[in-house]
C-alpha cells in the first residue's frame, strides 16, 4: 500500500478559528460554547440484560459508539467509529436510534 504524505497546514490563527466558529454555530443556532463544553453521552439504547450504548466522542473528539456491557465480572466498554456501528449493525435498536438522530439532525440542519 503506498502512503500519500500532505504538507501540514499553517494553524489558523485565533481571530479566524473564533470567528470560523461563531458563523458555524450561528448556522446551526447553538452557543460557541457547544463546540468547547465536553461533550455528554446519548444513549442510543439500554438492553434487556443492562448494556448500553451511547454515542459520544473519544479523547480527539471524534463520535463514535461506546458498548457498555455488565457481568458478574464487572463492567466491560468497546468504542468503534460510527460508519463502522453502522454498517455492522443493521435492524438493531441501538442501529435505528441512532440512524434516526442523524436523520433529524440533518433534516434540522437542512430546514434552516
Amino acid at each position: 500500500m503506498n502512503v500519500v504524505s500532505f504538507p501540514a497546514k499553517m494553524p489558523l490563527q485565533p481571530s479566524v478559528t473564533s470567528r470560523r466558529l461563531g458563523e458555524i454555530a450561528d448556522a446551526l443556532g447553538v452557543s460557541v460554547d457547544t463546540f468547547t463544553a465536553p461533550a455528554q453521552p446519548h444513549v442510543l439504547h439500554t438492553g434487556a440484560d443492562g448494556t448500553h450504548w451511547l454515542l459520544t466522542t473519544d479523547s480527539q473528539g471524534a463520535a463514535i459508539v461506546r458498548c457498555v456491557c455488565s457481568s458478574a465480572a464487572g463492567y466491560s466498554a468497546t468504542e468503534e467509529s460510527v460508519a463502522s456501528f453502522l454498517m455492522r449493525n443493521p435492524g438493531t435498536p441501538q442501529h435505528q436510534a441512532l440512524a434516526t438522530l442523524i436523520d433529524r439532525l440533518l433534516v434540522m440542519h437542512l430546514a434552516r
